[in-house]
């Protein structure tokens, strides 16, 4: 009858796991040389290809995990839990290394690295508290702009 606030809709969390699947894929392209040319553009092409079929099914399989500790027990839940955080945080780690070296580089010259990450990850320790459905309307708004930006670099590219 009422609409629930605290919930973000299925439409909201789609766009944000797009928008969070996009993301490594644009920071991982500026300064290597390995992914230049055509095997570059086809291996982007590629790679979306699979985030596409994978959030697919993690969407299907999304109910078989709602609650694990009551199907699986307390340990073999937590062992999930690992096994989807660790991915997180390494992605997370790299990320944030490549974002303070890009800052670094192009943004403020003559930082130390280590200063660069401190601030990226207070700015990013200020956005978290908004709330998750603050967080899933800035995804549904943006990720129509984004992924359309995307395309067009890459079609620009081919």
């Amino acid at each position: 009858m009422f609409a629930d606030n605290h919930r973000i809709s299925h439409r909201q969390m789609i766009r944000q796991l797009i928008l969070s699947l996009v993301v490594p894929i644009l920071l991982c392209l500026p300064g290597t040389h390995h992914i230049l040319g055509a095997n570059g553009l086809l291996g982007i092409l590629v790679n979306f290809i699979i985030y596409y079929f994978a959030i697919i099914l993690l969407i299907r399989i999304a109910p078989a995990y709602q609650d694990l500790q009551k199907t699986l027990g307390t340990f073999q839940s937590r062992c999930i839990g690992l096994l989807y955080l660790v991915p997180l945080v390494l992605t997370g780690a790299y990320l944030l290394s490549t974002a303070a070296s890009l800052a670094c580089t192009y943004l403020i010259s003559g930082i130390p690295k280590w200063l660069a990450s401190l601030l990226i990850l207070a700015v990013c320790a200020t956005g978290s508290h908004m709330g998750l459905e603050k967080r899933g309307r800035i995804g549904e708004v943006s990720c129509g702009l984004i992924i359309g930006a995307f395309l067009l670099l890459y079609l620009l590219a081919c």
